[in-house]
């Protein structure tokens, strides 16, 4: 992360304007690894980064793992017999 600036704006009557972070995409994936550890919410998580929520949510999003091939999604074929007599 970019360390975050205050200075006085130009002509902004002694206001503070901050500088924009810059996050690298590890820096990004580590954050949203965090906020998937048991027990770990994504609010604080970002505290901890003073980030909204809202970036971090939408970080996860960014970054997430693409759904498993393992039948997510599918339909199963169903074979139905046709029904016999009642046994005797």
């Amino acid at each position: 992360m970019s360390i975050s600036e205050e200075r006085p704006g130009a002509g902004s009557g002694g206001q503070v304007r901050r500088r924009r972070r810059r996050w690298s995409e590890a820096q990004k994936r580590q954050i949203v690894a965090e906020t998937r550890e048991p027990g770990v919410s994504v609010p604080m998580v970002a505290q901890r980064y003073n980030l909204n929520a809202n970036q971090v949510f939408r970080w996860r999003r960014l970054f997430r793992e693409p759904a498993r091939d393992v039948g997510v999604g599918r339909f199963v074929p169903i074979v139905v017999e046709a029904a016999r007599g009642p046994a005797k």
